[in-house]
């Protein structure tokens, strides 16, 4: 009316509210196999505070809202998250914030990318100077063997030795590696990349090898006797992991009376035993041993 003054009004809608859909993933790649998994009970995510319960939240068409994820920092690294998120370094501060930015859609997709840390165990013939990420170097003795944790995609690895490096165990297929002389010493520069090699076999860069682990089971029982099984000196059974390089000698006792070894170049002083060494390499990858495809055995008769 002309007469009111100073009249405030509040307008409200009349009916139902619409409502639109957040859905949330958290998910892992696992490179080697190249498949995606969906993570549980690593990550915590909340909308305006409040803790979701489950994966999908139903929010009010006309409520703006800010959507948070925590994660399990101790054991998994940030990779990538869709839509890009508020948050700067989220790996620094161990969660991913989002804001909204599209009002125009009933189904609002967000996931976030985390990995496992990744490690790395190393030795030199030589003292090692080693930097990461460009901290303070530690030193190692020769031969020495040590393990370098927490690594993550982008991560740098310096080392300064008169010798050359070995990588014995870990995610060395991560790996890329370049050399150059300081001195009278080489600098061994090992980034670690999301760029999964499985071809990887002997030498990252000159320099710098990899002596490799490999699954391998060693059943105790064959067809006609058992069988005993030493890496290196050092008596091994059943499914073990065996370092590339190694020597295994497999000793086969026959107890079955009706076969014997056939002899070789040489005269055998039990015919019911025998051994052989072998060299492990590629071929012993997740494998088991047949013991019975590598003894000549035949029936006597």
């Amino acid at each position: 009316p002309e007469s009111s003054e100073n009249i405030e009004l509040s307008i409200l809608p009349v009916g139902e509210y619409d409502e639109r859909q957040i859905q949330m993933t958290t998910y892992t790649i696992d490179e080697s196999a190249d498949k995606q998994s969906t993570l549980y009970n690593v990550s915590s995510w909340y909308i305006n505070g409040e803790l979701c319960e489950d994966s999908i939240y139903y929010i009010d068409a006309e409520e703006l809202y800010t959507l948070k994820c925590d994660f399990d920092e101790e054991n998994f690294f940030y990779v990538s998250s869709s839509p890009s998120p508020f948050t700067k370094n989220p790996q620094e501060k161990g969660y991913i914030e989002f804001r909204e930015t599209d009002t125009s859609k009933d189904v609002i997709e967000y996931s976030v990318q985390l990995h496992p840390y990744l490690s790395l165990t190393l030795k030199g013939d030589k003292a090692l100077e080693v930097s990461v990420n460009g901290e303070e170097s530690v030193n190692y003795k020769k031969n020495k063997t040590f393990t370098l944790e927490h690594l993550k995609f982008g991560d740098s690895i310096v080392i300064e030795t008169e010798g050359t490096v070995e990588v014995l165990d870990g995610d060395y297929s991560y790996l890329t590696a370049t050399s150059d002389s300081v001195g009278n010493k080489q600098r061994y520069t090992i980034k670690v990349t999301s760029n999964y090699n499985e071809n990887i076999l002997h030498e990252i860069t000159e320099g710098v090898t990899v002596n490799r682990l490999f699954t391998v089971t060693l059943p105790a029982n064959a067809n006609h006797g058992i069988c005993k099984y030493e890496v290196d000196g050092d008596e091994v059974t059943g499914t073990v992991n065996i370092r590339e390089g190694s020597e295994l000698k497999i000793t086969y006792t026959i107890t079955d009376e009706d076969y014997i070894f056939k002899e070789r170049f040489f005269i055998l002083p039990d015919k019911r035993k025998d051994s052989i060494e072998v060299a492990v390499d590629d071929s012993f990858k997740d494998t088991t041993i047949n013991p019975d495809e590598l003894f000549e055995i035949f029936q006597k008769g």
